[in-house]
């Protein structure tokens, strides 16, 4: 018979302040109870999370060996009430202890944590959302039978995040550059629908770079950046393994992502309103579609190795773009999917989405 963990029930209450630049009240979780399931090493969780605004939250549980002085593990291999969730009582998860620990025999406590998205004004008046993006370990690139597959989408490798990061909910608007820069670099281009609400677009990866250095600089703190390659694709997957982060089957795509069907073959061939479609399992909206999505990484091919926290190659003369866009057909928005330009490339269907530090 396998042996039992021997679990201490724990009951902590849980004040996250949303970080500065925020707003909004704090998520409170309370009434965390822990309890090992009869004759398994599974552990049952419960707790209750509220919210004056009434948002859902990121919601994630550590656990301590050592009589809550550190919470050094994460509990991974959960099921239930964790990650994306929204307030309420009676919360349940069940955490395969034995996958996570092993043989590991002590007491555990357990600490929910509940943190919220994030609302930033920017300089000159606009403002920006961000979705917290908890670290974590998953599956980059494509198996080899995806249909619509490149070849440098593998071979596949798993990358852990080791640090969480707010990602913004939408692509960057037009309204939010101008607040910024003032500067409109799309007027009078192709392909273009003026609005303050669609994507900022004919902004090339050196014009985000100049972005980022102005938000920084306001800021006073290197708060922004563009996210990584790995990161990109980790949210945009959002938990999942699948060709889209709703699955394999192209006939929903529609419901998910302005690409070629519903937007350029539609009479409609600019970057349409943010968020107008459905968001990934965590959130966020038009990671697939709508615009491609500068990120930080140069170009380069992927090594089944492992990595942690990986940043592309050190050099390069090419820099990656992620998502696919209105007029591109549905391969090319895909989770996997990766292209790549020169630095200085500007066109009516690439823009960016920032990250911004914890």
């Amino acid at each position: 018979m396998a042996p039992r963990l021997r679990l201490a029930v724990a009951w902590f209450v849980v004040l996250l302040l949303v970080p500065l630049g925020g707003w909004a009240a704090s998520p409170a979780v309370t009434n965390v109870k822990m309890r090992q399931m009869p004759k398994t090493r599974q552990v049952e969780i419960t707790y209750d999370v509220a919210d004056a605004d009434g948002d859902s939250m990121w919601v994630s549980i550590d656990i301590s060996d050592d009589d809550g002085a550190t919470f050094g593990h994460t509990a991974r291999n959960v099921q239930g009430d964790v990650g994306r969730v929204a307030t309420g009582t009676g919360k349940r998860v069940v955490w395969d202890a034995g996958t996570d620990l092993g043989e590991t025999l002590g007491h555990f406590r357990a600490r929910v944590t509940a943190t919220e998205d994030l609302v930033v004004t920017l300089p000159g008046g606009a403002t920006m959302q961000f979705v917290w993006v908890a670290p974590g370990t998953f599956t980059m690139g494509s198996p080899g039978d995806e249909p619509g597959r490149d070849p440098d989408e593998g071979p596949q490798h798993l990358v852990t995040l080791t640090r969480g990061f707010y990602l913004a909910r939408h692509e960057l608007t037009q309204g939010q550059w101008t607040a910024v820069m003032g500067t409109a670099p799309w007027t009078g281009n192709s392909y273009v629908q003026v609005a303050a609400n669609n994507p900022a677009v004919h902004i090339s990866w050196n014009d985000v770079q100049a972005l980022v250095h102005s938000l920084n600089q306001a800021a006073n703190d290197s708060l922004y950046r563009l996210p990584t390659e790995a990161e990109w694709e980790y949210a945009c997957r959002g938990g999942t393994t699948t060709r889209w982060s709703f699955g394999s089957d192209e006939a929903m795509l529609g419901a998910h992502a302005w690409y070629s069907a519903n937007a350029w073959n539609a009479a409609m061939p600019w970057g349409q309103p943010v968020g107008t479609r459905a968001p990934d399992p965590w959130g966020l909206f038009d990671l697939h579609g709508n615009v491609w999505e500068w990120v930080q990484d140069y170009y380069g091919t992927y090594t089944a190795t492992a990595q942690a926290d990986p940043t592309g190659p050190a050099t390069g003369s090419r820099r990656v773009f992620r998502g696919g866009s209105v007029s591109d057909f549905a391969q090319y928005t895909r989770s996997a999917y990766r292209n790549t330009y020169t630095a200085d490339l500007r066109r009516h269907n690439v823009g960016a989405r920032l990250v911004r530090r914890h």
